[in-house]
C-alpha cells in the first residue's frame, strides 16, 4: 500500500506485551501511530497496570522518536497524557533529537494550550476531529473505552 499511497502507516498499542516485539519486526515502515490501547484485554495479553502501560508507551514512543532521527520514519506519538509528553521533550532536548522529526496526536478540544505549546516548539501536530452523523457515537465508544478518558474531556471543559 506505501507504494501507492505515501501517508498510510499502523498503529501499535502499547498495552500489549506483544507490541516491543512488532515494533522491532516493523521498524523499517513508513509510519507508525503509537497509542496506549483502550480496549479490554486479559491480563494474560495486556499490562493491567496503567503505570505498566505508561512506561511501556515511553519507552516504545522514545524508541520510535530515536529511529525518525534517519528521516525515513515518521512516528505518530498519540497520547493527551503531558507527564509522558514532558519526559519525551526532556529526551529530545538532552538527546538533542530533531523535534520536527516527532509528530504528536490529540484530539481537538482536548489541552489545546498544549498542542499550541508543541507546535511553538518545533514539533508537529495532527489533530482529530470527528465529525458527519456518526461522530457521537464514535466520541461514546471512545469514552466507555477507557473511562479515564472522561477525565480528561473533564478537565478540558473546566480548563
Amino acid at each position: 500500500m506505501y507504494a501507492e499511497f505515501s501517508n498510510v502507516g499502523l498503529c501499535l498499542q502499547a498495552y500489549l506485551y506483544r507490541t516491543e516485539k512488532d515494533w522491532n519486526e516493523l521498524k523499517n515502515s513508513p509510519g507508525i501511530r503509537l497509542v496506549k490501547g483502550a480496549y479490554r484485554e486479559s491480563a494474560s495479553v495486556a499490562f493491567p497496570s496503567k503505570k505498566d502501560v505508561d512506561a511501556n508507551y515511553l519507552k516504545l514512543a522514545l524508541q520510535m522518536i530515536e529511529t525518525a532521527q534517519n528521516g525515513k520514519f515518521r512516528p505518530g506519538i498519540a497520547t493527551h497524557d503531558m507527564k509522558i509528553v514532558e519526559a519525551i521533550k526532556n529526551t529530545v532536548n538532552e538527546k538533542k533529537w530533531n523535534p520536527a522529526s516527532i509528530e504528536f496526536q490529540m484530539l481537538y478540544g482536548i489541552n489545546d494550550d498544549g498542542q499550541t505549546l508543541l507546535t511553538r516548539e518545533g514539533y508537529k501536530m495532527r489533530v482529530l476531529i470527528s465529525y458527519g452523523s456518526a461522530w457521537f457515537p464514535w466520541y461514546m465508544r471512545r469514552l466507555a473505552e477507557r473511562p479515564a478518558n472522561v477525565w480528561f474531556v473533564l478537565k478540558s471543559m473546566f480548563r
